[in-house]
């Protein structure tokens, strides 16, 4: 799953607003950690990464 821009949310290539609930909930968590919602069904999801990576390469300082 990748966190993208709205213009780019894909939910079937695994790109999810960076403005969605799960999108704003995968920001900052860790690995291991577990976020929890609704969706708009009603249905309970959870979420737990296991990798994070950047795309981008490391920030050079």
């Amino acid at each position: 799953m990748q966190i993208v821009l709205p213009h780019e949310a894909d939910i079937d290539a695994g790109k999810v607003s960076v403005l969605s609930h799960v999108g704003a909930g995968l920001i900052g968590l860790v690995e291991g950690r577990t976020i929890a919602w609704t969706d708009p069904s009603g249905a309970e999801r959870s979420l737990t990464p296991v990798m994070i990576e950047d795309p981008e390469g490391p920030v050079d300082p």
